[in-house]
């Protein structure tokens, strides 16, 4: 049996001016952080809903705390440095038993990451456009 961890999922509640408003910060195995389940109190918000300053500046100190979090629960973590480029492979410092591990990726370049190639001793980033700055990695058995 193998059993692997998909997504990691944090509820936060936010309140300003007697406004309340729930959401929760995900990451999954790909590494890919987001936000989803925005909520007021009075319901679900919905596409054309206007949310509030408050709750988006929230969302970005939540996410934040997040990556901390898992930064400080990582079994390795790093930054893969890129110049103009749309891909860079990480070498692990040691072997792992298997492939059964998540990678989870942060910059501050407004690009869609995710990894391929994943093997036992590393793993490619790739990014949608080329860049020329650091991106952070975490990886988590």
């Amino acid at each position: 049996m193998t059993t692997t961890l998909m997504e990691s999922a944090h509820t936060y509640r936010v309140s300003s001016g007697g406004q309340s408003y729930y959401y929760t910060v995900v990451a999954n195995q790909n590494g890919v952080q987001g936000i989803r389940d925005v909520r007021s109190t009075s319901g679900p918000i919905h596409g054309l809903t206007q949310i509030p300053q408050f709750v988006i500046d929230s969302q970005q100190t939540s996410i934040n705390q997040v990556n901390s979090m898992l930064q400080s629960t990582s079994v390795v973590n790093g930054a893969a440095t890129f110049s103009n480029q749309i891909s860079a492979d990480v070498v692990l410092p040691f072997t792992f038993a298997d492939t059964n591990y998540r990678v989870m990726l942060s910059t501050q370049e407004p690009v869609f990451l995710w990894v391929s190639d994943q093997t036992v001793t590393g793993f490619k980033i790739n990014v949608s456009t080329a860049i020329s700055t650091p991106v952070g990695f975490d990886v988590f058995i």
